[in-house]
């Protein structure tokens, strides 16, 4: 269950994140909840890099 949360989570702060590519603070901000919790997540490209091979 609590898995099931955190995917829908990062679902939520990905598309947020999409939609706030005009303001690079924020921007900067999602991506860094994104690379924390990373291992919840499948692997992808981010900005042109997997997220597994980001730490």
């Amino acid at each position: 269950m609590g898995q099931t949360l955190m995917v829908s989570f990062l679902l939520f702060v990905v598309f947020t994140a999409a939609k706030e590519t005009r303001s690079g603070k924020e921007r900067v901000y999602y991506i860094g909840i994104i690379e924390d919790v990373w291992d919840y997540a499948p692997g992808g490209p981010l900005n042109g890099k997997d997220i597994a091979d980001d730490r």
